[in-house]
């Protein structure tokens, strides 16, 4: 199980993904660069958005939801096995943090 106290979040440099529908942005690990994506299930879910989601209303949700991405960060890559250069934050991963 790895250590999240080794987790450093930059969510400065979080990006809108138009081809994924989703927020990525990156932690370090080790000296290692981990991305996370927040898929569209999970945006839609914590902002309570309707169907369409945009760069704007993406963004804006996680900035208001930032404390909640980073927590479920947190539970998705102690969770995995390995390490793994990409994690993927969906709606189960934020339902019953809200």
């Amino acid at each position: 199980m790895m250590n999240a106290h080794q987790l450093s979040f930059d969510t400065g440099n979080r990006y809108w993904s138009t081809e994924r529908e989703a927020v990525n942005f990156f932690a370090r690990h080790d000296g290692i660069e981990v991305e996370f994506i927040v898929t569209k299930e999970a945006l839609v879910a914590v902002g309570h958005l309707a169907a369409s989601l945009n760069e704007e209303s993406a963004l804006l949700t996680f900035d208001n939801y930032e404390d909640l991405f980073l927590d479920a960060a947190i539970r998705v890559w102690r969770a995995a096995e390995d390490s793994k250069p990409v994690y993927f934050i969906d709606d189960d991963d934020v339902s019953g943090s809200r």
